[in-house]
């Protein structure tokens, strides 16, 4: 049971990626590693030119990070379970990126308590392989466009993800235990947007989209309250293949939108939800209740030849796990 869509598409174009003029001028970045080459993250970042990358080796560290002007990539050599970066600062976000382009933020437990986990101004990267909690908001990505939110552990913040930016790719994280009230959001977007393949477990409220062209697909939706709500007229709105489980309200609320010759929605499974939805669903979504094969904490697989495993009308795998 998988979810690397992202992981074999990466793989499959490394070879082409690196043998770019382009990336073989990349090759000779420099990579500078803390603390043995530099006491803090800072001024390894300070030192870093445009496509350098710093490494950082297992630890807990403490301060704010800037990332400005620079296209660099921080990274840990040991991943989120042994590098811990936070700040006991009362406001400000533990890493801020501004007017960066190509940027790549990889493999660290982030916790602002006051502070937003990571902030984005006019940048465009890849933000990946995190886990982002007890922080005001864990991403907050504002204007800019292209930028990626892949396979994070994103819980117990009071908001998720939060979206101004153009054409924001959310997808494979694991989102669940966010917000204090109604108003705080799992995943906030406004503009173009592209969300596949999460999980969003327990949050106080769960997608609010609004304007652009946004596309919801594969999503595991269990326990929330209002897993998706559309409160604008969009260019266009697509929500297929996803699973609305135990919603304690509307799993889909289109609350002001009075035209929706623009929202499609189709191909979903509908089970245990106080309300599915507050607009007429068309009749190719199912209301059949799932079956998984040891399902556990963000893990939803369907057993196989299920009726949601590519044995219904639509033909095709519900939810974000195929088996």
């Amino acid at each position: 049971m998988n979810r690397l869509k992202k992981t074999l598409l990466s793989a499959g174009l490394a070879a082409a990626v690196l043998s770019s003029p382009q990336n073989i001028r990349n090759l000779e970045a420099r990579t500078l590693n803390v603390p043995r080459d530099y006491s803090s993250i800072q001024s390894a970042v300070n030192a870093a030119a445009g496509s350098d990358t710093v490494f950082m080796a297992r630890g807990e560290y403490i301060g704010h990070i800037l990332i400005k002007n620079k296209s660099l990539s921080l990274l840990s050599y040991d991943g989120p379970d042994f590098t811990y970066l936070s700040t006991d600062q009362p406001s400000g976000s533990v890493i801020a990126i501004i007017n960066s382009k190509n940027y790549q933020i990889d493999g660290f437990t982030i916790t602002g308590h006051k502070c937003n986990g990571i902030s984005t101004l006019n940048s465009s990267g890849l933000i990946s392989q995190n886990s982002i909690t007890n922080t005001v908001t864990a991403i907050s990505v504002e204007r800019g466009n292209y930028t990626d939110i892949w396979n994070n552990r994103i819980d117990h913040n009071n908001q998720g993800i939060n979206s101004s930016a153009d054409s924001t790719l959310i997808e494979e994280n694991d989102i669940g235990y966010n917000g204090s009230s109604l108003s705080d959001y799992a995943i906030k977007t406004s503009k173009n947007a592209f969300i596949k393949y999460n999980v969003l477990i327990h949050n106080k409220a769960g997608i609010s989209a609004s304007g652009g062209y946004t596309e919801i697909l594969n999503n595991n939706f269990d326990n929330n309250f209002g897993s998706i709500t559309i409160n604008q007229e969009f260019d266009k709105f697509l929500a297929m293949y996803n699973l609305f489980l135990n919603d304690k309200d509307y799993a889909i609320n289109l609350e002001s939108i009075s035209d929706t010759s623009s929202v499609l929605v189709k191909c979903n499974g509908f089970n245990g939800n106080s309300k599915d939805s507050n607009f007429l669903l068309p009749a190719e979504n199912f209301y059949t209740k799932p079956n998984f094969s040891s399902p556990g904490l963000y893990y939803y697989p369907l057993e196989i030849n299920s009726f949601y495993s590519n044995h219904n009308p639509c033909g095709g795998y519900m939810g974000a796990f195929h088996p």
